[in-house]
């Protein structure tokens, strides 16, 4: 599957600031979102602070652009800048046998504490941010 330029586009998305953060309507696994975000110039899926707090109240499970480095346990934003800061839930990440090795944001947790590992290949919606 193929995410052209026009599908950033013909997704939900919400302005913080300069910031506009977007949830896409479709489900794909996250290896073809880091792809075709890539592609589009999309620096970024996600910081901190007030997208944090915003994506915390979702009713669904989402992608953020975060897979874990070549090294287990070292995590890295897509566009291979460092985690300043984490917001795990209790008991994450766990590497669940041994192929969790993305990060999914869970629905309806504290904002401070809703990151989960997850398997790649699972198909989900993912946030993407991008300036505006």
């Amino acid at each position: 599957m193929y995410i052209d330029q026009f599908a950033i586009h013909n997704i939900w998305h919400k302005i913080i600031f300069s910031i506009t953060v977007s949830v896409n309507i479709q489900y794909v696994p996250f290896f073809l979102v880091s792809n075709n975000f890539a592609h589009l110039g999309v620096n970024h899926f996600f910081t901190y602070g007030l997208q944090q707090e915003f994506m915390s109240n979702f009713q669904i499970n989402v992608w953020i652009g975060l897979p874990e480095n070549v090294t287990e346990g070292v995590w890295k934003w897509v566009d291979n800048t460092e985690v300043i800061k984490e917001y795990w839930a209790t008991g994450e990440p766990n590497n669940v046998n041994g192929i969790e090795d993305c990060v999914e944001i869970l629905s309806g947790r504290p904002s401070q504490e809703n990151w989960n590992d997850f398997s790649c290949e699972e198909k989900k919606h993912y946030v993407c941010e991008y300036e505006y």
